[in-house]
């Protein structure tokens, strides 16, 4: 995939410059519409990835009872140890 596709398609890759210049005419309110528009499209470009993660584990503590996390992970046992370095291998593979 190319460089910044799956940002292209959600229309979330600029077409300008992020601070470019201040254009003629605007109004306050103008102008703050384009400062927040300008930051929540830099917002999503540089935590995109983050965003999802914090869903992810968000619903991951919903979900499944944190009890059964701790007896999967937690404790001195080699399975634990083993469990946890496969998850992050899924987390960052």
């Amino acid at each position: 995939m190319a460089a910044g596709g799956l940002w292209r398609r959600r229309g979330l890759v600029r077409t300008r410059p992020v601070l470019c210049c201040p254009r003629a005419g605007l109004t306050l309110g103008g102008k703050a519409r384009e400062t927040f528009k300008t930051a929540y499209r830099l917002f999503i470009q540089l935590n995109g990835y983050l965003l999802a993660a914090v869903l992810i584990a968000g619903a991951i503590k919903v979900l499944v009872p944190t009890s059964l996390i701790v007896n999967w992970v937690g404790g001195k046992a080699l399975n634990s140890v083993l469990v946890a370095s496969v998850v992050a291998l899924l987390a960052y593979g």
